[in-house]
């Protein structure tokens, strides 16, 4: 016969569980999940006073909120330091390290919790061949794990480690995306520059055609000293239209930076002819323990050693406590129990994983001698990229320019009034246009340099001199 909801059995049943949960619960440890943590690294020099784009902890309201704001762009002229605050703001990828802080946090969270507890029933001795009652034996168990050895702090601290290491993940990736906005800004600039240039070459192409084909019709020079100033105006109309569609690509690039799907700014502003000074290499590479390529490795290395504590504490066995209660139909009676039990490490002593955290440690040890190093190599190879850049803008701007100006203003009046040929002139004006596209060059190299430096020292050039 199955009892029915009123039926003794079933009220007894509601009966010991409720005795069960009280037993049980005397035998649980106090618990209680950790509070958040907040672990965003400090904000390197560059950009610091920027604000950059962070989630809140989520919540079932905050939830949609949590999305990443429209960018206002400007609609005129463009600073570095506007093109940097909108990519710390709204570069998707930066973003995305953002949420795996958080996420980090919530792996942090879930590893302050203590086990569940685990309820169990059984029944014996029931359905008997000479038509017993149906639940002739019943028990109700509530059964804990004990960590010992500290397991849960343990495992708690090297979770924090673990988001602190995130941490400097995003602090890196926020450095990186302010290196590449200065560079793709100083791009653009350059481009700007060689469009003017593009345009000047033409403009120039055009006027000594136009001083040709009147020599040309007084039967001054023979018709193809014109054909020559046709194919060079031509050849200069082509360049104009690649410095135009190179600059409508650097732009896009710019934008994308800001997850700018039509860059709106009309022109890009900055200084790229003004020298920057040249550090030392040694003040360079202590300027560099900034870069959170370096200054993670200490937290790196405290991760590693609570990831040994952890495997150390997880070899020593956990207690599983239990009680309950358990009732005789028979004597219409019931009984506390409780039970303990904990696993013999006879065979299993977590060896394996105690030893390959110690491996970590070496391996995370090798790793920061071999971050230096790198560091370093590129340190030296940006520096002399610096120097070398330094010296040939300076060379360009105040030698080579002067004179390549002066010659051609003396071929050109020289040709005007008939005393030399065409090909004088021209020889000259592609002198004059090559040394000014070298110069853009140079003053572009020499940005892209400084701002490679800056991102390695994670300090502003102006700065890195005592």
């Amino acid at each position: 016969m199955r009892p029915t909801a009123g039926h003794p059995e079933w009220r007894r049943l509601r009966s010991l569980f409720g005795i069960s949960v009280a037993i049980a619960m005397g035998l649980m440890p106090a618990s209680c999940a950790p509070s958040p943590l907040e672990q965003w690294i400090e904000p390197r020099a560059l950009e610091r006073t920027s604000p950059t784009w962070r989630p809140d902890h989520l919540t079932v309201l905050a939830q949609q909120e949590n999305t990443l704001p429209s960018p206002d762009e400007p609609k005129d002229i463009l600073t570095l330091r506007e093109a940097a605050a909108l990519a710390l703001l709204h570069n998707p990828q930066l973003a995305a390290f953002a949420w795996e802080v958080r996420a980090a946090e919530a792996r942090a969270i879930q590893a302050g919790l203590t086990p569940n507890p685990r309820a169990g029933y059984s029944a014996e001795n029931f359905g008997g061949p000479d038509g017993g009652d149906l639940f002739f034996r019943q028990t109700i168990r509530l059964s804990q794990v004990i960590e010992l050895a500290g397991k849960r702090q343990k495992r708690l601290d090297l979770a924090r480690a673990d988001q602190r290491l995130t941490a400097w993940d995003y602090e890196a990736k926020r450095l990186e995306v302010v290196t590449q906005v200065a560079k793709r800004h100083v791009m653009v600039i350059a481009a700007q520059d060689r469009l003017e240039l593009a345009k000047r070459t033409l403009r120039l192409s055009e006027k000594v055609h136009k001083i040709v084909d009147q020599r040309v019709e007084a039967g001054v020079v023979p018709t193809a000293e014109r054909d020559k100033a046709t194919v060079r105006v031509s050849l200069a109309r082509i360049a104009l239209d690649r410095a135009r569609h190179a600059l409508d690509a650097s732009r896009q690039a710019l934008a994308s930076t800001w997850a700018g799907r039509v860059p709106t700014f009309c022109q890009a502003v900055g200084n790229l002819d003004q020298p920057l000074p040249v550090p030392e290499q040694e003040r360079l590479m202590a300027l560099a323990r900034n870069n959170p390529r370096l200054a993670r490795w200490s937290d790196e290395i405290e991760q590693r050693h609570r990831a040994i504590q952890l495997a150390k504490a997880n070899a020593i066995p956990d207690i599983t406590a239990g009680g309950g209660v358990r009732h005789f139909p028979d004597a219409e009676d019931i009984a506390g129990m409780v039970e303990f039990s904990v696993p013999i490490p006879l065979f299993d002593r977590n060896q394996g994983d105690i030893l390959r955290a110690r491996y970590g440690l070496g391996k995370a040890k090798t790793l920061q001698l071999a971050a230096e190093a790198k560091l370093r190599e590129e340190l030296a190879a940006a520096h002399a990229d610096l120097a070398s850049a330094v010296f040939a803008l300076k060379t360009l701007r105040d030698e080579t320019l002067l004179a390549a100006k002066s010659a051609f203003k003396s071929a050109s009046e020289a040709f005007e009034s008939g005393q030399t040929d065409y090909i004088d002139v021209l020889d000259a004006e592609r002198t004059l246009v090559e040394v000014e596209r070298r110069l853009i060059d140079a003053q572009e190299s020499h940005q892209l340099s400084a701002t490679r430096l800056e991102g390695l020292t994670a300090t502003p050039l102006e700065s890195s001199n005592p």
